[in-house]
């Protein structure tokens, strides 16, 4: 597991009765604390890449969500939510 990322606080989210669901986190690095959502393993082979978005959460206090502002990169997230995730499902 990093050490530089940890997983705070996880939740599974149903998208509506049909929908693709996915987990949130909260991922505490360094200084940061970043909303990370992360979708399943099948979306990413159906799009090719990583299908997790990350964005930091004072930012989104502040209601910054634009590209380049509040844009990071989820694939350097996705392995510490896949670990999460990987133990949660196994309690």
């Amino acid at each position: 597991m990093s050490m530089t990322k940890k997983v705070t606080k996880l939740a599974y989210h149903r998208n509506g009765v049909s929908g693709l669901g996915f987990w949130v986190g909260i991922v505490k690095e360094e200084k940061d604390r970043m909303l990370v959502v992360r979708f399943p393993k099948e979306a990413d082979k159906e799009t090719g890449g990583v299908v997790c978005a990350a964005f930091n959460i004072d930012l989104l206090n502040d209601n910054v969500i634009e590209f380049a502002q509040n844009s990071y990169r989820g694939d350097h997230f996705n392995e510490i939510m896949d670990e999460a995730i990987a133990k949660r499902e196994a309690e």
